[in-house]
């Protein structure tokens, strides 16, 4: 094995890495052992160089007593998918497992990709495969629901190098009773300690994470939030409304699997009762406002106030999803 030093003009430019010997660069094969080591060295790489280089891990593990060998294979094309996933977001920079990283991130995030139920509507299934979910959102340049959007945004934090853990959660803000538990929200672990990052309401919602601390009143963009602890509920996160400290959201710190939020989507989807899959929602943060649909009325809010767009047809309801949106169905 030898350190080198690899560039292609289509690919991320120059960085370092160890590279096992091998006669084809399309058969580039990363070995690290054991298994601690791994995430030290792919942080290395942000450092060293001027494209920030991504890294999916498959794990292979060898007919060997060093339980720990793990092999990355096709890091090119990783790398590409998580370049393009940052390009779809209009992240630039080098993505570090911190605060600044995450925060941006979820800015971002916010503002570039729609929270929006279109497929549900329209009788299309959702897929929570991450492949599925990716192909939606940056290949062609979708939106999705908080199982879809927080599925996405977990998976790239944790190919960065955060720790990520997933909850369920309750959403409360404007509900007469506790309402079941059909919201995807995250813990999200850094260096800078725990924080709750959400990127998949359609409402307004805290653009920036919040510290896990009780409490704490967490002040951002003009808002103010505070999470605090009940009996029951657990965790509830509260938004400062209209001079009163108003529910917004409650999760109980019980990690879930990639299968637990396969049948709480499938109610979403096709349950009678189920709000998202009566008419068309929509919604995307701006710099200095926000744009929504509901019901097929656009609504684009701005410090100036609020325009309302009706489309009389369905070619200008379309044409309005594109120029407000990005999105095209």
């Amino acid at each position: 094995m030898k350190t080198s030093s690899i560039t292609d003009a289509t690919r991320p430019k120059k960085f370092i890495c160890i590279i096992a010997n091998v006669p084809q660069k399309r058969d580039l094969k990363l070995v690290f052992l054991p298994r601690y080591c791994v995430s030290t060295s792919l942080r290395a790489f942000w450092h060293t160089a001027s494209a920030p280089p991504c890294f999916a891990t498959k794990i292979l593990r060898f007919k060997s007593r060093f339980w720990g060998t793990l092999a990355i294979e096709r890091a090119y094309d990783f790398m590409d998918k998580i370049s393009s996933y940052l390009q779809r977001i209009g992240y630039k920079g080098h993505p570090r497992p911190d605060f600044d990283t995450l925060h941006a991130l979820q800015r971002l995030h916010l503002q570039a990709v729609p929270y929006e139920n279109l497929d549900i509507v329209r009788g299309i299934p959702i897929s929570l495969e991450v492949e599925d979910i990716y192909d939606k959102i940056v290949n062609k340049r979708r939106g999705g629901y908080c199982f879809e959007l927080n599925a996405l945004f977990a998976w790239l934090l944790r190919s960065i190098g955060f720790n990520v853990t997933d909850y369920m959660a309750r959403f409360l803000k404007d509900e007469p009773e506790i309402p079941m538990r059909r919201h995807r929200v995250l813990k999200v672990s850094c260096v800078d300690g725990d924080y709750l990052s959400d990127v998949g309401v359609g409402l307004v919602v805290p653009k920036k994470p919040i510290p896990l601390i009780i409490g704490k009143v967490n002040r951002q963009n003009g808002e103010k939030y505070i999470i605090e602890k009940e009996d029951f509920l657990g965790n509830v996160l509260y938004e400062w409304r209209n001079d009163i400290w108003r529910k917004l959201y409650a999760f109980t710190e019980e990690p879930q699997l990639e299968k637990d939020f396969i049948a709480v989507s499938f109610y979403c989807e096709k349950h009678p009762d189920s709000i998202f899959n009566v008419h068309d929602m929509v919604h995307i943060f701006t710099d200095k406002g926000r744009k929504s649909i509901a019901n097929r009325e656009v609504r684009l809010y701005r410090e100036e106030g609020v325009e309302i767009l009706q489309p009389v047809t369905e070619a200008a309801y379309h044409d309005l999803l594109f120029m407000h949106f990005g999105i095209c169905l």
